[in-house]
């Protein structure tokens, strides 16, 4: 993630590691999604520079960007990690999501996940920029349903 989180203009450059990786355009957003698979399984889908997350190869959640905080698993909860910066130093202000918390941010997260699948069930999107290939809507569909479908809504705790 860019040290700056203002500085996340190109977003397609910050998934360079993956491998398929793609673009899309849909129709009804101005925005396009950026999404790509590392070879570690890692899935990541960029909805916008202010909201992405990235799922293990299991299909949890293992961190997020959404709104100027960063989230990080902890197995059972999520931290929301925010830098609070002044001119002499960068704190980072961690706090751990109340159980109630967790469901709204993962209600939210699922909602969005939900919208991009059935989007691309449909077919209305473009391809903008596919790495290596044209992009597979299956291979996106199946990852989104592993997501929605996981026993495990968070990865284990990152170190």
């Amino acid at each position: 993630m860019a040290r700056i989180e203002e500085d996340r203009e190109d977003l397609y450059a910050e998934l360079v590691t993956a491998n398929p990786r793609w673009e899309l355009e849909l129709d009804e957003s101005t925005t396009p999604i950026v999404t790509g698979i590392r070879p570690n399984g890692v899935w990541s889908v960029y909805f916008h520079a202010d909201r992405c997350y990235h799922f293990d190869a299991n299909g949890g959640l293992r961190r997020a960007y959404v709104e100027g905080a960063l989230y990080r698993s902890e197995g059972n909860t999520l931290a929301r990690l925010i830098r609070q910066r002044s001119d002499e130093e960068t704190t980072l202000l961690r706090y751990d999501l109340s159980p109630t918390e967790l469901d709204d941010f993962l209600v939210i997260m699922r909602g969005h996940l939900t919208d991009f699948l059935n989007t691309l069930r449909v077919g209305t999107f473009r391809i903008l920029r596919p790495e290596k290939g044209p992009a597979d809507p299956t291979l996106l569909i199946e990852r989104g349903e592993q997501v929605l479908g996981g026993t495990s809504q968070l990865s284990p705790p990152l170190k």
